[in-house]
């Protein structure tokens, strides 16, 4: 049994490294035409048989990469350090031709490379064995035939020419003008007139009309303008548009109708006829201008040089507003405008007039710090936003819920590791694991403004204001309570008269009591001296719930008085004693109205003139606000 477990266990161990996969390598970037828009097309990617570094057998094959909007990205097998070394020859295919070709040469990495730290100038070079003795054409199996089928050049063979088949069956090339055509006999002269053209006509090929191709431009340029109109063919991703069905032609400007209009991804086409010069072609910028026919430049326009062999001038439309002439090293065109010289750390923005420009004061990026700063330029925090101006400068930060938003967050604040420790979600909602204020003399740290009904969906745990009901409540056991409110609770003062004083008092807002509530209302007197008796009493408004007399030998004095409010009014009940004063309760009604201030006033005097005193040692009234808990 344990034999079999650890062959089976080898076999599984050897058919996971059999069956793993060999190294592979990121390659992703950005490819731009000459004219600045973006490359489309395929890239074809091709290799010969080769050993990955971990020993994979890579065979021979080929690749193809679509290349949509300028992207390629594609994951090869390192060939630097494959055995033996290799290399992937990569051709560039757009408009159903090849464009250039290149060699890769593509090292491991664990990030994806830019195809410039991968292009080599060439394939190493592979010496071959030397060879011990020479080889026949007629050793090699059908090279004789081969080279008897082949044309073969004449004397009159010339590069950059184009080439006809002499009597002798050798290539040739043809004698003429560069404006000349070319008959079938291989002779040159002076084109027909044949579709408007003209003796000596100049045909444009290929040529892609300037304009932003970004499905709302349908305005596009081009470098002249055809002659007559009626020889523009305007290929649209190789389908030829109509004229007025699809386009309008106005000199060199083309206008799409609306159905037509090219989107992003669109390739256009432009081939069409020049009147001819009526001269021999020269050097532009020669001392003398043989020409014969004036030239038509539009203002703006550039005289470029085209073409490597044989080189050409040609004429560069003006482009289009806020476009800068950009050189990529071998050609130049209207591309979007890349500006230097900024401040370090400026942002650039575009202003009112669509210009590329920039704030040094008020937007701001310390990239030694990583902190962007909105207003101004202290770069004190990640982010810090404050509008500096000293008048009129208005700071907000606002963040607002998408339609999506469901129960994630609208703001999170995490800790280092990520973690959330605070949020605000979309219902204004704040979740942390703590809050803390500091209250001040100027104003509170909290603040509740409140709802004049208790919230429906109230849990347990709920702190929260009634403004109808002028007091702060809570929920436990599944129920609401109102928290009592001291009204009034201090010492008070001292007095020899004869008469009653006030010794002390506690004023209730108009409107703050409410049928329902309850009031507790509690008082001590004291008496210092044994000669001579004193009074006490205690008034709700105008109405007096308590009054007593006390003998001379009397030295404290106490009471507890409540009064149960009433929508008119209010019913109270009260209870007094002393030292030696009896115990003695009462019970009444007062009518004083709770719709203006209530005055509750604590009284004292001496039976006789005396230099003793009666005080007020303290007192406290309390609200408890009306709460039904059915």
């Amino acid at each position: 049994m344990i034999l079999r477990r650890f062959w089976t266990t080898a076999v599984v161990l050897g058919a996971a490294a059999l069956w793993a996969a060999p190294p592979l390598t990121t390659v992703q970037d950005v490819l731009y035409k000459a004219d600045g828009t973006p490359f489309n097309g395929v890239a074809f990617i091709e290799w010969k048989t080769f050993d990955a570094s971990d020993q994979s057998k890579i065979a021979t094959h080929r690749l193809a990469v679509p290349i949509v909007r300028g992207v390629i990205r594609v994951r090869l097998v390192p060939t630097t350090t494959a055995t033996p070394q290799s290399t992937y020859l990569v051709r560039y295919n757009s408009d159903g031709k090849v464009q250039f070709e290149e060699t890769w040469a593509v090292p491991p990495s664990s990030v994806p490379l830019r195809i410039r730290d991968i292009r080599v100038a060439a394939p190493p070079v592979i010496n071959p064995p030397p060879l011990t003795e020479p080889i026949q054409e007629s050793d090699v199996i059908g090279l004789v035939e081969d080279l008897a089928a082949r044309p073969v050049k004449g004397p009159g063979y010339a590069s950059s020419r184009a080439a006809f088949i002499g009597t002798a069956g050798a290539l040739e090339a043809v004698v003429g003008e560069l404006s000349d055509c070319v008959r079938v006999d291989g002779t040159a002269g002076p084109c027909g007139t044949g579709g408007g053209g003209g003796a000596g006509a100049v045909f444009i090929d290929g040529e892609t009309p300037s304009g932003e191709v970004d499905g709302a431009n349908a305005t596009f340029v081009l470098s002249n303008s055809p002659t007559p109109g009626s020889t523009l063919a305007l290929y649209r991703n190789g389908l030829l548009q109509k004229q007025v069905l699809d386009y309008s032609i106005s000199g060199n400007v083309i206008t799409f109708t609306g159905g037509s209009i090219p989107q992003p991804t669109d390739l256009l086409s432009a081939s069409y006829r020049l009147p001819a010069t009526g001269s021999a072609a020269h050097n532009l910028l020669s001392a003398t201008h043989p020409d014969t026919v004036a030239g038509t430049p539009a203002r703006g326009d550039l005289i470029v040089g085209a073409g490597i062999s044989p080189t050409y001038w040609t004429r560069l439309p003006l482009g289009q507003a806020n476009r800068c002439l950009v050189s990529n090293g071998q050609e130049a065109g209207w591309n979007a405008c890349l500006f230097t010289g900024f401040t370090a750390g400026s942002v650039p923005f575009i202003d009112a007039s669509g210009n590329l420009t920039q704030n040094n004061s008020g937007f701001v990026w310390d990239t030694a710090n990583r902190r962007l700063s909105l207003g101004n330029n202290s770069s004190l925090t990640t982010l810090y936003v404050w509008d500096a101006l000293p008048s009129t400068g208005v700071t907000g930060l606002a963040l607002r819920a998408g339609e999506g938003q469901g129960a994630s967050p609208v703001q999170t604040w995490m800790d280092v590791n990520g973690g959330n420790v605070a949020s605000v979600d979309a219902e204004g909602n704040f979740a942390g694991a703590s809050f803390r204020a500091a209250s001040s003399s100027l104003r509170a740290a909290w603040r509740d403004g409140g709802s004049a009904t208790d919230p429906a969906g109230a849990v347990d745990g709920d702190f929260w204001y009634n403004s109808g009901g002028l007091a702060r409540k809570t929920a436990e056991g599944s129920q609401v309570h109102a928290l009592s409110q001291v009204v009034c609770s201090a010492t008070g003062s001292s007095t020899s008269a004869t008469s009653l004083m006030r010794l002390g008092s506690c004023t209730v807002p108009a409107g703050f009591l409410k049928p329902g509530d309850r009031v507790d209302i509690r008082f001590d007197f004291s008496h210092q001296g044994a000669a001579t008796g004193f009074s006490f009493e205690v008034r709700w408004g105008a109405t007096s719930v308590v009054a007593r007399s006390a003998a001379a030998g009397e030295s404290l004095a106490t009471g507890r008085a409540d009064a149960a409010i009433r929508s008119t009014g209010a019913q109270w009940s009260v209870q007094s004693w002393g030292t030696t004063l009896s115990l003695a309760a009462a019970v009444g009604a007062a009518a004083d109205s709770l719709a203006v201030p209530l005055t509750l006033d604590f009284l004292g005097s001496m039976a006789a003139a005396t230099t003793e005193t009666v005080t007020l040692e303290s007192f406290t009234v309390i609200r408890y606000p009306a709460q039904a808990n059915p």
